[in-house]
């Protein structure tokens, strides 16, 4: 697992901006992609779960990332994390539904807020991610962000604000590109 993680402070190949984490840090935030809790992070490297917590926001705050999700998809993005290449079987298994409803999720929305964006109800929204994470095998949101990103279902665009060349790269998320049905249970 850490053999995948990259030395703390590698420099953005587009913008040479060095989105730098703490050494600790990027430990605790490439736990996180791979599924676990901050509970588990603890148990695992035997520190108090106040330890850990503070190092992921010291990670999100680094980033400029709200959640832990955003963190994961802006560590992929930049290269600071590299998931392994997923199964094209498990790709397609992903609809464009469960996609429209995770986007906004990895650019640090709530469910909520995610569900007014999309004009759906939140029940919806839980619905398609609950069928997105059991079909990709994931244990967290940020879990997922990786997971997706190794399936190359995300966009990977660059995040950051490179000086003299605007917005972020990604689409700002206003309008569902895909119409949400409700799930069936």
């Amino acid at each position: 697992m850490s053999s995948l993680l990259p030395k703390a402070g590698r420099r953005c190949p587009r913008c040479g901006a060095a989105p730098v984490l703490e050494t600790p840090g990027h430990r605790v935030l490439g736990l996180q992609a791979h599924g676990l809790t901050h509970r588990a992070i603890a148990g695992r490297l035997g520190w108090s779960s106040d330890t850990v917590g503070a190092l992921a926001g010291q990670a999100r705050q680094q980033l400029g990332a709200a959640t832990a999700v955003q963190a994961v998809d802006i560590a992929c993005r930049t290269g600071l994390l590299v998931p392994p290449p997923g199964d094209p079987l498990v790709a397609a298994r992903v609809t464009g539904g469960q996609l429209t409803a995770f986007e906004p999720i990895t650019r640090g929305l709530s469910h909520q807020e995610c569900a007014k964006v999309l004009r759906v109800g939140t029940a919806t929204v839980g619905s398609h991610l609950r069928l997105l994470y059991h079909r990709i095998g994931a244990r967290t949101a940020a879990h997922a962000a990786y997971l997706l990103h190794g399936l190359r279902r995300l966009p990977s665009g660059h995040p950051c604000r490179c000086p003299g060349r605007g917005t972020v790269d990604a689409p700002a998320v206003t309008a569902p590109a895909i119409r949400l049905a409700p799930v069936g249970r």
